[in-house]
């Protein structure tokens, strides 16, 4: 995962993707290995298996379904923080997080430009959209480095 949260003048994954979504287009935000090597080589920076993916939420496990959720956003980005409950709507989004007893959790409800409309300490929260968001998206910070990301809800002016 070189390179993802930026530096030297590079912006963040994260920092491109607000941009994108400040522009109006809707983006969604995925997850992957990148697998370059199975076996761990012991260096401190390795593209191995399991350190990021998606949680979709499809009507049946079928492939067709599967891809009709990715299609749609109907799916979060995690490197192992799990979502007990995720709703967005025009009016609010909420969140649910399945917290654990060895971590805490800073939710963000983020807008255009990356900004952060709201921040909650507790595991579940919810933000009242007002209209002038761009977008509100969600991002969980697991207190041991683990992170969960939703697909925006895009507001059109």
């Amino acid at each position: 995962m070189p390179h993802r949260i930026g530096g030297g003048g590079s912006p963040s994954a994260e920092g491109i993707w607000d941009e994108l979504l400040t522009a109006g287009m809707t983006i969604y935000g995925i997850g992957d290995d990148d697998v370059h090597q199975l076996h761990s080589k012991g260096e401190a920076i390795e593209a191995l298996p399991g350190q990021a993916w998606i949680y979709v939420k499809a009507r049946e496990l079928t492939s067709i379904d599967i891809l009709a959720a990715i299609d749609n956003g109907d799916f979060y980005t995690s490197t192992g923080v799990e979502l007990n409950e995720y709703k967005a709507d025009r009016n609010e989004v909420s969140i649910k997080v399945k917290a654990t007893n060895y971590a805490k959790y800073r939710v963000q409800f983020i807008g255009s430009g990356g900004k952060v409309l709201q921040e909650s300490h507790e595991p579940n929260a919810a933000y009242k959209i007002k209209g002038n968001e761009g977008y509100v998206r969600v991002k969980v910070l697991e207190s041991n480095g683990k992170i969960a990301w939703t697909q925006p809800v895009m507001l059109n002016p």
